[in-house]
């Protein structure tokens, strides 16, 4: 449990300082992603993106963001746009 909250954050840092997202360090964060349970208490926040989009939380947010390669998009702030 303790690895997720450490990937995440790192992650979360590694978005926010503009990561390249053709990386192998980029690419190794959204597999975390991608393999998580979204659905988890541990995201549990909902969160609004500078794209205008609501997720339901930070964990669908990534996911999007790795989907899309949109390393641009960043949280604008929690809850809903």
């Amino acid at each position: 449990m303790m690895k997720c909250a450490i990937v995440f954050l790192a992650f979360v840092v590694l978005t926010a300082s503009g990561i390249d997202p053709k990386s192998e360090r980029f690419r190794t964060m959204c597999d975390f992603f991608n393999e998580a349970d979204c659905s988890s208490s541990h995201f549990s926040r909902v969160v609004c993106a500078t794209n205008g989009e609501t997720y339901q939380n930070m964990c669908y947010f990534h996911r999007a963001l790795c989907e899309d390669g949109l390393e641009n998009m960043s949280i604008r702030h929690f809850g809903k746009c």
